[in-house]
C-alpha cells in the first residue's frame, strides 16, 4: 500500500513538474523625449525613460503574466537643457497580438510602491518606481504572444505648450 501511494505521489508530481514552466521576460526600456515652449523658458526637451519588467509562466494550459515591476526616471534632470515636470502610471494593458483581444488590464491602483528598494543613481530623478504581483491569466492551448503596453502621462503646468502627453511602452510575451 505505502509503495502504491508513494509512487502515485511521484507521478503526480512529475506531472505539476512537466506542466509548468517559469520563464523570466526580458524587460524593456523606452526613451522618450517630447519638445513643450513656455514664455518664460522657451524650447526645452522633457526627456525620461520607462522601464517595465513581468514574469511569465505556463501550466498547461492556463498561461500567467505576473511581478510587474515598471518605473520612469530621468538620469540627467540638472542638464539645463532637460526641463522637468512630473510622470505618472495609467496603467498596463494585455493584448493576443493575433486577435487584438484584451487579455486583462491592470490599473496603477493595483500598483505599490516597489519593495526591494531599487538602487539609483544620486543624479536620478525618479518619478515612480512601482510593483505589482496581480497575475493576468489566459487559457490556450498554443503558442500565442500578447503585447504588454505600459501607458504613461507626463504633466507640465499650464504655461508650457504642450503641457501633457500620454506615451506607450511595449514588451511581448510569447509563450
Amino acid at each position: 500500500m505505502i509503495k502504491k501511494t508513494l509512487t502515485l505521489v511521484i507521478i503526480v508530481t512529475l506531472l505539476i513538474i512537466q506542466n509548468s514552466t517559469m520563464v523570466f521576460a526580458a524587460n524593456t526600456q523606452n526613451y522618450i523625449r517630447h519638445y513643450a515652449w513656455s514664455s518664460d523658458w522657451g524650447a526645452k526637451i522633457f526627456a525620461f525613460y520607462i522601464d517595465y519588467s513581468a514574469s511569465n509562466y505556463t501550466n498547461y494550459p492556463m498561461k500567467y503574466i505576473q511581478n510587474h515591476y515598471v518605473s520612469a526616471f530621468n538620469q540627467q534632470p540638472l542638464n539645463p537643457e532637460i526641463g522637468n515636470g512630473n510622470c505618472y502610471l495609467v496603467g498596463i494593458d494585455f493584448t493576443d497580438s493575433s486577435s487584438g483581444t484584451l487579455i486583462g488590464t491592470l490599473d496603477s491602483s493595483k500598483f505599490i510602491k516597489n519593495p526591494n528598494g531599487s538602487i539609483w543613481n544620486p543624479n536620478t530623478l525618479v518619478y515612480f518606481d512601482l510593483y505589482s504581483s496581480s497575475i493576468i491569466s489566459y487559457y490556450s492551448t498554443s503558442v500565442k504572444t500578447i503585447n504588454a503596453s505600459v501607458e504613461t502621462i507626463f504633466h507640465l503646468d499650464p504655461s508650457w505648450i504642450p503641457s501633457n502627453w500620454t506615451d506607450y511602452t511595449n514588451l511581448s510575451f510569447t509563450f
